[in-house]
């Protein structure tokens, strides 16, 4: 029990610094259970029949059986659900603080299934659902200052580090119809490849800041540019949402410091194994007034083909070529991003350590 214990202690200290350094914050409430308010929260168990008429208590279920076989589905009432923890940030465009209810998984390679997938969605969409419902919930990590929305996040970590299969064909098995999320709700999925690619920014952050390259992080920023239908309107908006960290593209932006320039680093996503992809990334930064005079600009790329930093050379050149030609300012500013690949890394952690610290 106490292996298993600090197994599951692996994604919630993970979690942590990982959605801190997005300037996430949590309500303080790690591994709450609290009680569901909707009767027709039922799932199926296995388990051996029991006499006739009588219910066990199995913790957060009660179980009816009704199986005439020794070895049977029965139906079982859902008592609790669980919050391993509930992050919020400050929405950019909205004036509402988003609380991301957080279902943290770690799992060793041959454990990570579709079956053990689904089943997690399903659960975490009936906590959703009763958490919209909940006065205890709202009790327990909601700010009642601002108006806010709930979302649901399943993190599977993979602490053996040993799964290389495609996350994203568990997850197209997956039945959406039998899924009960709120109607103004979502669920977003982190798989084990995509939290390595957020870790390594986290890291990649970190190198920056150390080289002085970074000014403190309490000027850093999460860029989100005016757009023609949604403009900014949040100041307090400064974290990197559960729709950026999910897209090709986390942008991070600082302003001018102790005579430090001020600029974007712009962490792209993608192999760079197509000149196409750096043309679109171009236009993406122009089109959103990320490309400024007196702007550093820094793109960094983590999982890059081997001629990534040449078809990007190719990419700004036919981009000049296109639009302004070779001696326009565009074109000077264009030349001056710097383009880098990224250091792999790998955070590790140690069971028995973990152990120790929880005494």
């Amino acid at each position: 029990m106490a292996e298993t214990d600090n197994i599951a202690k692996i994604a919630e200290l993970l979690a942590q610094k990982l959605f801190g350094r997005f300037i996430w914050f949590d309500t303080g409430g790690w591994n709450q259970n609290w009680k569901c308010v909707r009767d027709e929260h039922v799932t199926k168990k296995r388990a051996k029949r029991k006499p006739e008429g009588l219910c066990a208590s199995a913790g957060s279920i009660t179980v009816d059986s009704t199986a005439h076989t020794e070895e049977a589905a029965q139906t079982v009432k859902i008592l609790t659900h669980p919050s391993d923890v509930v992050f919020y940030y400050d929405e950019p465009y909205r004036s509402i603080r988003t609380y991301v209810n957080t279902d943290l998984k770690s799992y060793k390679k041959g454990s990570i299934t579709s079956t053990a997938i689904a089943s997690a969605i399903e659960s975490l969409a009936l906590t959703l659902e009763c958490a919209e419902l909940s006065e205890e919930w709202r009790e327990k990590f909601v700010h009642e200052e601002k108006a806010y929305e709930i979302v649901g996040l399943l993190f599977i970590y993979n602490h053996d580090g040993e799964f290389d299969k495609d996350f994203d064909r568990f997850l197209a098995k997956v039945n959406h119809e039998k899924l009960k999320i709120p109607k103004n709700s979502r669920i977003f999925v982190f798989g084990p490849s995509h939290i390595r690619w957020l870790d390594n920014i986290r890291h990649d952050l970190s190198g920056l800041y150390s080289e002085h390259v970074l000014p403190h992080e309490d000027n850093w920023n999460f860029y989100y540019p005016d757009l023609v239908r949604k403009k900014k309107i949040q100041n307090s908006g400064r974290a990197a949402t559960l729709e950026m960290l999910a897209s090709p593209y986390v942008v991070l932006s600082y302003p001018s410091v102790d005579s430090r320039p001020a600029g974007y680093v712009v962490y792209y996503r993608g192999s760079g194994n197509r000149t196409e992809e750096f043309l679109y990334l171009l236009d993406h930064l122009t089109h959103y007034q990320v490309v400024k005079p007196s702007i550093d600009i820094r793109i960094r790329i983590l999982n890059a083909d081997e001629n990534a930093p040449a078809k990007f050379n190719r990419a700004v050149d036919e981009y000049i070529e296109h639009f302004d030609g070779q001696n326009s300012d565009l074109a000077k500013l264009l030349r001056a991003i710097k383009f880098d690949i990224m250091p792999q890394v790998s955070s590790q952690f140690s069971q028995v350590k973990i152990g120790m610290k929880r005494g």
